[in-house]
């Protein structure tokens, strides 16, 4: 399931791969009489961005799980932990949802009902995200990063007094991406 950690991760992960200037392996490719340099996703590369991370070791596991890194530049990678994020978002609106349907307590489920509709910003946002990337807007990806934050920041809070969440979604699997993403 997300949790505010885990998104935040996600996105401050992306954010970082995008905005480190890194010493690594690059290879060229000429388009239209334009040169354009890709620098590729090694192992010395990941542990220059994660070791910028306060969650390194996270990090590091999570970019150790993708099968892809060696064949990626940053921008894949990148791309990689959106799709990452926006799927971990999804689930956790699926849970959300569910969780609203099976509750009989009135509080819980008005805190479902609020989660459910910032979680369904929340994957909008990797949407919007994955659009500023593709256009190279990184200062507005880095905006739409926050307010994806700012989003899963409010749902969490809306579980600070009892009754607590008995299913503990939110405190689950995501938020460590959106944390790694904003660093």
């Amino acid at each position: 399931m997300a949790t505010l950690h885990n998104v935040t991760a996600l996105f401050s992960l992306t954010f970082l791969l995008l905005i480190t200037p890194l010493s690594s392996s690059s290879s060229s490719s000429s388009s239209a009489g334009v040169e354009v340099t890709r620098t590729l996703v090694t192992e010395n590369v990941v542990k220059d961005i994660c070791y910028q991370s306060e969650a390194s070791g996270i990090c590091l596991k999570l970019m150790k799980s993708i099968p892809q890194i060696g064949k990626v530049d940053l921008e894949g990678l990148a791309q990689i932990m959106i799709h990452m994020g926006s799927n971990r978002t999804h689930q956790t609106l699926v849970r959300l949802h569910s969780l609203f349907k099976k509750t009989n307590d009135s509080v819980l489920k008005k805190r479902y009902a609020m989660c459910s509709k910032l979680y369904g910003l929340i994957f909008d946002e990797f949407k919007e995200v994955s659009t500023s990337l593709s256009n190279g807007e990184f200062t507005l990806m880095n905006q739409e990063t926050w307010v994806a934050v700012t989003f899963a920041i409010a749902c969490q809070d809306q579980f600070t007094h009892p009754p607590s969440d008995p299913s503990r979604v939110l405190m689950q699997g995501l938020p460590t991406h959106l944390y790694l993403l904003t660093k």
